[in-house]
């Protein structure tokens, strides 16, 4: 019988290095997969969007240029169709497929933790826009000035006033993390331990966050050009994610129900091969 645990104990959690490596790397494998593809989605849907209104468009994995640049092609009802509308997209696919993850919690595969990753990288598509505003509409050459910050040059609002949509971007970054942290406390391999707060900050710290600095040095390589900068503080939307996740860690947050399949303690050869097909692809054919 497995011992009981209160919310304040602090557990011997028996996990061997190996198993933990295992559990990371999948997991940075699936954020990678997922990551790419929300890239390709959000650069397809504002192509798409463009190339019906007329416009040329310049598609790479890093950057999408629509043109031509002269102003008098271009309108407030236009920047926004283009710029505005596919980041709302995202953010309501993300609150979608996180409702179907919600839906369906008793199915927990690699499949689902792809789908947690992809919601995930969906949303940030959306929050860093948000947290990038106040940049980009002090800056409009910058790599920033893009999504809410052409609307708001266009309609003469001042930086201060993106500082808002900033702080936005930062707090509904933390909601999104305390609301959907339980998701990934259900690849959890006990249900026990999981009445602990540390073992929850150590799955949580094991599903998310490592993976994400492992997966860091291959999002640099993807987006080495001069908007590397404005994809690395997509980081910093995932982080503010992490800080919701350990609030909710303050204080006790109810029951949370695992599989204890340990799914993610798997070298997949699959998502491997997938990962790298997408990373090559990218590379090579979408500079």
């Amino acid at each position: 019988m497995s011992k009981e645990y209160h919310f304040y104990d602090k557990p011997i959690i028996y996990d061997s290095y190996a198993n933990r490596i295992k559990r990371i790397v999948t997991s940075a494998l699936l954020f990678l997969i997922a990551f790419i593809l929300t890239t390709l989605i959000y650069h397809s849907l504002l192509a798409a969007i463009a190339t019906v209104l007329g416009y040329e468009i310049k598609f790479s994995f890093t950057r999408l240029e629509v043109l031509p640049h002269q102003i008098k092609y271009w309108s407030l009802p236009r920047t926004i169709l283009i710029y505005v509308v596919p980041s709302v997209v995202m953010l309501t696919l993300a609150i979608i497929v996180a409702i179907l993850l919600h839906k369906y919690k008793n199915i927990i595969t690699l499949f689902r933790m792809f789908w947690l990753w992809l919601s995930v990288c969906l949303f940030t598509t959306f929050s860093t826009h948000l947290i990038t505003a106040a940049i980009g509409i002090a800056s409009p050459r910058t790599a920033f000035y893009t999504a809410f910050a052409i609307p708001f040059v266009w309609m003469g609002f001042p930086a201060a006033l993106g500082a808002v949509l900033s702080i936005a971007g930062v707090v509904v970054s933390m909601i999104w993390g305390f609301v959907t942290v339980n998701e990934f406390l259900r690849f959890a391999f006990s249900g026990s331990l999981l009445k602990a707060r540390t073992a929850r900050i150590y799955f949580v710290t094991q599903f998310y966050v490592l993976p994400l600095v492992v997966a860091l040095p291959f999002v640099g390589l993807l987006t080495l050009s001069n908007v590397t900068v404005y994809y690395l503080s997509i980081y910093f939307s995932f982080l503010c994610i992490a800080l919701g996740m350990f609030l909710r860690f303050y204080n006790a947050s109810g029951a949370v129900r695992c599989n204890k399949a340990d799914v993610l303690n798997v070298i997949s050869p699959l998502v491997i091969i997938v990962a790298a097909a997408l990373f090559i692809t990218v590379k090579f054919l979408l500079k």
